[in-house]
């Protein structure tokens, strides 16, 4: 799977990321990371693994979020080249977006309800051994 590096920008962004700390945790240097980005940079399925483990979100949602993109572009594309403006395609990409970020809210929440499970359970196992 190979996804081009401006929509990792815009996930990573919509997470307030920074590239530093991409950069760090992908183990390269800041400038090197700002080149993964770059619109005429591909990024390997391997570093799409590496860098949704540290967004914190399935792999396949950079690769929905990539076709989604293209096909957000695509239409402004074609309604700029048809010498047209819609403020539909405009608004289809902030929602879009809005329903990417809700998407990527509403997991973040999922895991923290799962943690916040799993803690319980490990309280509720200490009390039970220190009464033993």
């Amino acid at each position: 799977m190979m996804v081009n590096g401006t929509k990792i920008k815009k996930m990573r962004e919509l997470k307030n990321i920074t590239q530093e700390f991409m950069a760090k945790q992908l183990g390269i240097t800041q400038s090197a990371y700002s080149k993964l980005e770059a619109k005429d940079t591909e990024i390997s399925a391997e570093q799409i693994k590496k860098i949704a483990t540290i967004l914190q979100i399935p792999t396949q949602d950079i690769a929905q979020f990539a076709d989604l993109f293209d096909r957000v572009i695509m239409n402004e594309f074609n309604n700029s080249h048809n010498n047209s403006f819609s403020p539909n395609s405009q608004y289809t990409f902030q929602t879009a977006e809005k329903e990417l970020y809700e998407k990527l809210l509403q997991e973040k929440d999922e895991t923290i309800s799962s943690l916040k499970r799993e803690i319980e359970t490990l309280r509720e196992l200490l009390a039970l051994h220190k009464k033993s």
